[in-house]
């Protein structure tokens, strides 16, 4: 066989594979989250889960931390409060080290300090055990709702794997899966210090930017006659730019976080993790 007809049989099957690739890496991504963030049962923290802004290098309460934990009630700490130090120590992207050396001394609290409306203030916080309960109460909604996302993806596609209307909505799907379910993959949500196996999840949810367009085409062929594409100019010009955008912005977070796994965090990934939030928020604000 030529190289020619080599690499038209190779482009030939990435056509007809690519989405069946898709759904087993947002699987597969899903899977790796919950069964990092399970290596954690057993170790101390603080009765809240942590959300890392790479843009600003700040960490604050997650909002999905169940508000029964005792962190967000008697503990004082409200969704959204910033981390500033752990024992006095202000290096929150290893406070999980603080909390192991405070539960190997045998202290049964630490002392949180946390920024709230640029207000600092301190609690003190009981030290307790990650358990298998914790786990289900933090991260099982979220892979309840990706992984049907992903299996009514599956479940469209595989019905008519050649149709363009459901190969879209099984991208689609499978899109809102990973966005959904691969958020929350460590106990102290240290992103720059994520292992190989997370940087799949990473920048697969790091791609939502390509919802949009995805959305975009997909309204189109529900308003066209058999599902078909329109076959207009100006229609793939727009689409063309719409993918354009989201490509770009995807480039800018992958690019950020691979600087951030090679560096460590320094003002430029800041910078490029910021600009695709700030689009986000002056096109949504021109929207309305």
């Amino acid at each position: 066989m030529s190289a020619s007809r080599w690499i038209a049989s190779l482009r030939a099957l990435g056509r007809r594979y690519w989405i069946d690739l898709l759904l087993g890496l947002t699987f597969a991504g899903i899977l790796a989250g919950v069964i990092n963030l399970g290596r954690d049962i057993g170790q101390p923290f603080g009765g809240y889960m942590v959300l890392d802004y790479p843009n600003t290098n700040e960490w604050v309460v997650d909002g999905a931390t169940p508000p029964w934990w005792p962190a967000l009630g008697a503990g004082g700490l409200r969704i959204e409060d910033r981390l500033r130090a752990v024992n006095g120590n202000p290096d929150i992207l290893n406070q999980g080290k603080e909390y192991a050396a405070a539960a190997a001394r045998g202290d049964s609290e630490v002392e949180l300090r946390f920024e709230r409306a640029g207000q600092v203030s301190v609690v003190r916080l009981p030290i307790l055990a990650f358990s298998p309960r914790h786990l289900i109460e933090f991260k099982l909604p979220d892979v309840i709702i990706g992984l049907s996302f992903w299996l009514l993806a599956l479940i469209v596609y595989r019905l008519h794997p050649t149709n363009p209307l459901n190969r879209t909505y099984a991208v689609l799907g499978a899109q809102l899966a990973v966005l959904l379910a691969s958020w929350r993959l460590d106990l102290f949500e240290r992103t720059a210090c994520y292992p190989l196996w997370l940087w799949l999840p990473e920048l697969l949810r790091n791609s939502a930017p390509l919802i949009a367009p995805t959305v975009i085409y997909a309204t189109f062929l529900l308003t066209t006659d058999q599902g078909q594409p329109p076959r207009s100019l100006s229609y793939r010009r727009w689409l063309s730019v719409g993918y354009l955008i989201a490509s770009i912005t995807t480039l800018l977070w992958w690019t950020s976080r691979f600087l951030l796994w090679r560096d460590g965090w320094n003002p430029v990934v800041g910078w490029l993790d910021a600009i695709p939030y700030r689009t986000g928020l002056a096109a949504g604000s021109y929207a309305q």
